[in-house]
């Protein structure tokens, strides 16, 4: 069966994306843009662990971020704030910084 990004969840988009920035993988513009589009629709489902992991990809990527989704993942780590580990503060610290010089206007 032929796997859809729509059919992915919230975990499995931070998930893949984390492995291809580990991996070092450059992902193509259309990869890309329907990853964001599928963690836009999913932002709100998104616990500590995956707003961590999938800014820390796109950072990790130097990707031109989605602002709109940037924004989603920052609210939502602000409603989750009290649920993430040290380790995920830090990435996710560190990721906000690294896409604030890379994001879309």
């Amino acid at each position: 069966a032929k796997v859809k990004v729509g059919d992915f969840k919230q975990e499995e988009v931070a998930d893949f994306m984390w492995a291809l920035a580990v991996m070092g993988i450059v992902v193509e513009e259309e990869l890309l843009e329907a990853m964001v589009a599928r963690a836009k629709a999913t932002a709100g489902e998104f616990g500590p662990r995956d707003v961590a992991n999938l800014l820390w990809a796109l950072a990790t990527m130097e990707v031109k971020a989605d602002r709109e989704l940037v924004d989603a993942l920052r609210k939502r780590a602000t409603t989750t704030a009290g649920e993430f580990t040290p380790r995920q503060v830090s990435d996710l610290m560190w990721a906000l910084a690294k896409l604030g010089g890379i994001c879309d206007a």
